[in-house]
């Protein structure tokens, strides 16, 4: 017992994280209050309602550095604001995309705050899009907004890296998953085109994971279309989604993935590292509780490198490509939790309808 203090006090001196297994947390850090189903959890890392006009300071950081990476300022999340109308519970946190801008919010909460290093991952968040919010991405030419692009990027997973880490970029901008260094699963989404959007009424836009791993086609990430419309969805090297791993086609629900705007959205992503060199990894994905996404011989790292593991949750909310929106436009997020060893599930406010009609 002495000698396990003293490794403590030693470790804590160190500023070094002390890793636990899955299921080992005495108590997640942030607030669970508003989900009582939680507490009986031992599994449960972290919940953030933002509730507190002062969140950011609850261990999150400004970097995907590994070591060192510093911690969040107000002027890291300016274009971001606590509401109190309009939430699935309570408070909710309003994400400002504004014209011509990229990136209205880019943090990280590493999972060193809980003393963990998981080999896997559950990340629930509720996300609703503003009355104005559209896919389109623009650049300003002789004073008007032209359109380049459409789509971005939402809060997700990653073991990613950034310019200022010593290892170099990785996972991120344009420099692909390694299996060595890196890999990051943050959601994303694209313009409603294909088939299947007009299916669902009020529709504006695909939902997708938006991965960098081993075997990626190209430098940026790929598209993991949570629908089973065939247009755009990235296939790798052929096959199917069960016997390849670079085909991402894996959506198990046929019109899931169409959002609209002003609807509270439940999202659930779940990580699963694979064994080093081994087509095992997993990805898992929900909406509002009802399974959409599954894939399960993902190659997330390369043997030796069992240093990758789910280090971060990456608050990301990211329009583009180069360009950022033709107008202004927000989203809304609430009810983030993270855990380790089961899914985390919808939350006690959300519509008992699972479609959210």
């Amino acid at each position: 017992m002495a000698r396990s203090i003293r490794l403590a006090l030693f470790a804590l001196a160190l500023c070094i994280p002390i890793l636990a297994a899955p299921g080992d947390a005495a108590a997640p850090l942030g607030d669970c209050a508003s989900e009582p189903a939680l507490a009986d959890r031992k599994d449960v890392v972290y919940c953030e309602p933002w509730e507190s006009p002062t969140w950011f300071q609850g261990g999150w950081v400004a970097s995907a550095r590994v070591n060192a990476a510093p911690p969040v300022r107000a002027d890291h999340v300016r274009l971001t604001s606590i509401e109190r109308e309009g939430c699935l519970s309570g408070s909710c946190l309003r994400v400002q995309m504004k014209q011509f801008v990229t990136t209205g919010v880019s943090i990280h909460w590493p999972l060193k705050n809980a003393g963990l290093a998981p080999e896997q991952l559950y990340m629930r968040y509720y996300m609703k899009l503003g009355p104005e919010f559209h896919t389109e991405n623009c650049r300003l030419a002789d004073g008007k907004a032209v359109v380049t692009d459409a789509g971005g990027k939402f809060p997700g997973l990653a073991d990613s890296r950034d310019s200022s880490d010593p290892s170099g970029q990785c996972g991120n901008g344009g420099m692909r998953g390694d299996g060595i260094n890196c890999w990051s699963h943050r959601m994303g989404f694209r313009n409603c085109s294909g088939r299947f959007c007009p299916r669902v009424p009020g529709a504006v836009l695909r939902l997708f994971g938006y991965l960098y791993f081993h075997g990626q086609e190209g430098e940026t990430g790929n598209a993991a279309l949570w629908d089973r419309d065939p247009w755009g969805q990235t296939t790798g090297r052929g096959k199917r989604c069960s016997n390849e791993p670079t085909n991402l086609a894996c959506a198990v629900a046929r019109d899931a993935g169409a959002l609209a705007r002003e609807k509270w959205y439940g999202i659930e992503l779940f990580i699963k590292m694979n064994t080093p060199g081994e087509p095992d990894g997993v990805i898992r994905g929900w909406i509002d509780g009802v399974p959409v996404y599954e894939k399960t011989n993902v190659i997330f790292r390369m043997p030796g490198h069992q240093n990758l593991h789910v280090r971060t949750a990456w608050l990301d909310v990211y329009k583009g490509g180069l360009y950022g929106n033709c107008r202004d436009s927000d989203i809304f997020l609430d009810q983030l939790v993270l855990a380790t060893d089961a899914p985390i599930g919808p939350h006690p406010a959300a519509p008992r309808d699972p479609a959210g009609k």
